[in-house]
């Protein structure tokens, strides 16, 4: 009995009712759009349709949440994602419009961030709908992904994490790709601290390169 009105404690609080949940603090700047069927999830967070309180009638924006908000790897992951897309923006990837990761290091506090959303289904929905790209335009979608890589790798930053399912293809045009999910990005000039370490592995399984998966 004790062990069941300790357990019973820990879940209410002091004045014997159960815990508040916490605020969405993007709640301040953001609505939820009125397409709730739009939802995705994934090893790392959620994304839902927002449109600015201030603007009911803009295009909707893609809010991203994390799985695990106590996790300090994926919220330092967030913050570094978030860095990687203000420091380098370009053309062919997701607009940064609103965070609040500079508070990563602050358990307490959710983290949130706000991208533009791109029309189009992901590379592999379209391939999985219309079948294998033609030469030609798998060729010019090559060249696309690997300009969009060039400028990060320029800067000493490396996504990690290229597959079909991070490729929007804008409007359903495979000559518009857009490079989506920065969370596992690699930056050179990262404190040591924040390295990946050598047993840890990182991105889809299935779609690992070689030397990534030696062990």
């Amino acid at each position: 009995l004790k062990g069941w009105q300790s357990i019973g404690a820990r879940n209410l609080n002091l004045a014997g009712h159960p815990p508040m949940r916490r605020k969405k603090l993007w709640s301040a700047k953001w609505n939820p759009a009125e397409d709730e069927t739009w939802r995705r999830s994934g090893g790392q967070g959620k994304l839902r349709l927002l449109r600015p309180i201030d603007d009911p009638n803009a295009p909707p924006s893609v809010l991203k949440e994390l799985n695990n908000q106590a996790d300090p790897d994926r919220r330092r992951r967030m913050r570094r994602e978030v860095a990687t897309l203000e420091t380098l923006p370009h053309p062919s990837t997701p607009r940064l419009l609103d965070h609040n990761t500079e508070h990563f290091a602050d358990p307490s506090i959710d983290l949130y961030s706000v991208f533009e959303f791109i029309p189009g289904p992901t590379l592999g929905k379209y391939v999985a709908d219309r079948g294998p790209l033609a030469l030609e335009e798998s060729l010019a979608l090559v060249r696309a992904l690997l300009d969009i890589l060039g400028v990060y790798h320029d800067a000493g930053s490396g996504h990690r994490d290229v597959k079909p399912d991070n490729i929007i293809l804008r409007d359903s045009d495979p000559l518009s790709p857009v490079l989506i999910d920065f969370g596992l990005t690699f930056n050179s000039d990262e404190p040591h601290g924040d390295d990946t370490p050598d047993w840890q592995q990182v991105g889809n399984r299935f779609l690992a390169l070689p030397e990534h998966a030696a062990f």
